[in-house]
């Protein structure tokens, strides 16, 4: 059987990687709000309180009325605010 990325297939409704709920762009993967905040292990409110005051710099891809979010933008969201050790910034 051949593995798969682990990036290949966003989440479902229960955080679970899922073909089913696939949203693509090309080779880009996006998730709802809801797959994106069960992603980084927030609630779906933080995530629209981010968007709505510029909090973080965290880019979200709008179709229509919908918001979804990169995996890779996730991922670099996660790397650009990872603390060393002590409590300094990575830089």
């Amino acid at each position: 059987m051949p593995s798969t990325n682990a990036h290949q297939f966003p989440f479902d409704d229960l955080g679970q990687r899922s073909p089913h709920r696939a949203f693509s762009v090309g080779q880009t993967n996006l998730l709802t709000r809801k797959q994106a905040a069960a992603y980084l292990g927030i609630k779906t409110q933080t995530l629209a309180c981010w968007a709505c005051n510029k909090r973080y710099v965290l880019p979200f891809v709008r179709v229509g009325r919908l918001i979804k979010y990169r995996v890779e933008d996730l991922d670099n969201f996660i790397l650009q605010n990872h603390t060393g050790h002590g409590g300094t910034y990575a830089t």
